[in-house]
């Protein structure tokens, strides 16, 4: 069959692409050429990959997919459609998927999202969390009635990627939230400082290794710390001013 393959790739932050300049014979052969062309630049640094399969005289065969970076698939994009079949198809192809993915977390883990650029049209909640569930242990957990309830007569999409639990506001305090997609996260490794100590501690809870009264004074301890150099008094107030209010010490 006559084809041949195509690139073109975008950088982080650049609204530009930047398009190959030659065709190729197969998809190895045209990632060979990107490799060659990005001439040892991290790919990390990428926000979008496309490789278009072309077929020659037909213009409208051509099928391009779209990959991450690290070289994930994210997207599969089809001609324009002839009919409902096709549009469906072209439009739902991975989103109307969903599997059921093993992952090698547990309830209480403190995990992030390994790359919240991903999908940079989505609104997500960002930073360390400590995970609390997904879909797939969420219905494991029904009985067998309950889960056949849920499950029956449904189709499977990736709105069933969810993952949820226990996330930090710019103060530190905790808030229970959903985010998509729990394929993107992996373990998160620290540091565990500032804020980010209550997430350690609300973890062991989780896991049942502490007690809610060494949680709580965790709490208070960590929120005390937050706020004790408050950036009201930092910013709005000399050092004379908060030692005349006793705010501060006149040795320093």
């Amino acid at each position: 069959m006559n084809v041949a393959y195509s690139y073109k790739y975008l950088w982080n932050g650049d609204p530009d692409w930047t398009e190959g300049k030659h065709l190729y014979s197969s998809p190895d052969k045209c990632w060979t050429g990107i490799e060659e062309d990005l001439d040892g630049d991290e790919m990390d640094g990428l926000t979008e990959i496309q490789i278009t399969r072309k077929v020659i005289d037909d213009e409208d065969a051509a099928i391009t997919v779209a990959f991450s970076g690290r070289k994930e698939i994210l997207d599969v994009l089809f001609p324009t459609a002839e009919n409902e079949e096709e549009e469906e198809l072209s439009t739902f192809f991975f989103n109307g998927m969903w599997f059921d993915f093993p992952v090698p977390f547990e309830k209480g883990d403190v995990v992030v999202r390994f790359d919240e650029d991903k999908y940079p049209h989505h609104r997500f909640e960002t930073g360390p969390f400590v995970l609390d569930g997904i879909t797939p242990w969420y219905i494991a957990g029904l009985d067998d009635e309950r889960r056949k309830r849920y499950t029956e007569g449904r189709n499977g999409d990736e709105s069933d990627m969810n993952a949820w639990g226990y996330f930090q506001d710019e103060d530190g305090r905790i808030y229970s939230e959903i985010m998509f997609n729990y394929m993107d996260l992996e373990r998160y490794k620290g540091p565990f400082d500032g804020k980010h100590r209550l997430l350690k501690a609300l973890s062991n809870y989780v896991k049942g290794n502490i007690g809610v009264d060494l949680l709580l004074t965790a709490y208070r301890k960590v929120i005390i710390d937050e706020f004790a150099d408050d950036v009201m008094l930092r910013s709005w107030y000399t050092d004379e001013g908060l030692t005349l209010a006793g705010m501060k010490s006149e040795k320093g």
